[in-house]
């Protein structure tokens, strides 16, 4: 086996390696929907280390 070979088997090697990583963390992430009934405020303080959140 020749050294372009070998490259391009580690090269696909990673790629799927990655992929499935990726697909794994894609899975595994959860969603949160919480509703609240309150009276009026005046601010808002949200402190997470990672995600987004709306306020709507």
């Amino acid at each position: 086996m020749n050294w372009k070979k070998t490259l391009f088997s580690i090269g696909i090697i990673v790629i799927i390696l990655v992929g499935g990583w990726t697909m794994f963390n894609i899975a595994n992430q959860k969603l949160v929907n919480q509703d609240y009934s309150l009276s009026k405020f005046t601010k808002v303080d949200i402190d997470i280390p990672t995600g987004s959140i709306s306020i709507n």
